[in-house]
């Protein structure tokens, strides 16, 4: 499993997995890592702390169009234009939590080992790199 997350939210908050993780081979949540995903360089792209509305749009939305699985950590998909008919009202500053995999298994994988790793508040090796 190859992982990029942002490296500021990833060292900022208190994951069950962070403490003693391998680093992400990747530290970003944007195009590049987008273009690594779709070309599976990476296997997933992930922001447990949330992207701002516009960005989660427009990262998710291109995610989807280049056939990735996109999801919030329960696995449910977004609804982007209700996203953005949300994001007239004033003020609006919704995050959300976002993965973004090259493929359902991998995707699957990734959101069965974060599950695991929260409920036993693990710190680490449920994210070990596998060698296949």
């Amino acid at each position: 499993m190859r992982l990029a997350t942002l490296k500021r939210h990833y060292l900022n908050h208190d994951l069950p997995f962070t403490k003693n993780m391998i680093v992400p081979d990747l530290f970003t949540f944007g195009g590049y890592g987008l273009n690594k995903v779709a070309t599976g360089s990476l296997t997933t792209m992930f922001d447990a702390h949330g992207q701002i509305w516009y960005e989660a749009v427009m990262w998710g939305l291109m995610g989807e169009k280049l056939g990735l699985v996109v999801t919030d950590f329960q696995n449910r998909r977004f609804d982007w234009y209700q996203i953005l008919r949300d994001s007239r009202q004033g003020g609006y500053n919704e995050r959300m939590q976002m993965v973004i995999s090259h493929n359902e298994d991998w995707h699957y994988r990734f959101l069965d080992r974060y599950e695991y790793a929260l409920k036993n508040q693990l710190s680490g090796t449920v994210f070990q790199p596998e060698l296949s």
